[in-house]
């Protein structure tokens, strides 16, 4: 009967186990990638620059502990020159949803 349940807890865990999605912007030089990680439970966004090599260059992390609080990345581009990653985010809940940062 405890293995049953343990068993149960263990499925239980795993089907609440968020998995993370990353959509890659590879920059028009082909020097720079960024990837836009979110998670599957809050579309609350972490944003990587990473040279060719892969090495990370910068990360902003736009998630809160209470998934209400942070930002989802809803627009990205490079700039033509390959200069910049430019990327518009959204509130992903609770208070002050209207604002917009770019």
């Amino acid at each position: 009967m405890k293995n049953a349940l343990l068993i149960a807890g263990i499925c239980v865990s795993l089907s609440l186990a968020s998995v993370a999605t990353t959509k890659s912007y590879v920059s028009p030089d082909k020097l720079f990638r960024a990837d836009v990680i979110t998670q599957s439970d809050s579309s609350e966004a972490v944003v990587e620059i990473h040279n060719r090599k892969g090495d990370l260059l910068s990360k902003e992390d736009y998630s809160s502990d209470d998934q209400q609080h942070g930002y989802y990345v809803s627009k990205a581009k490079w700039t033509p020159n390959s200069l910049f990653f430019v990327y518009s985010l959204e509130r992903s809940g609770g208070h002050s949803v209207m604002v917009i940062p770019t």
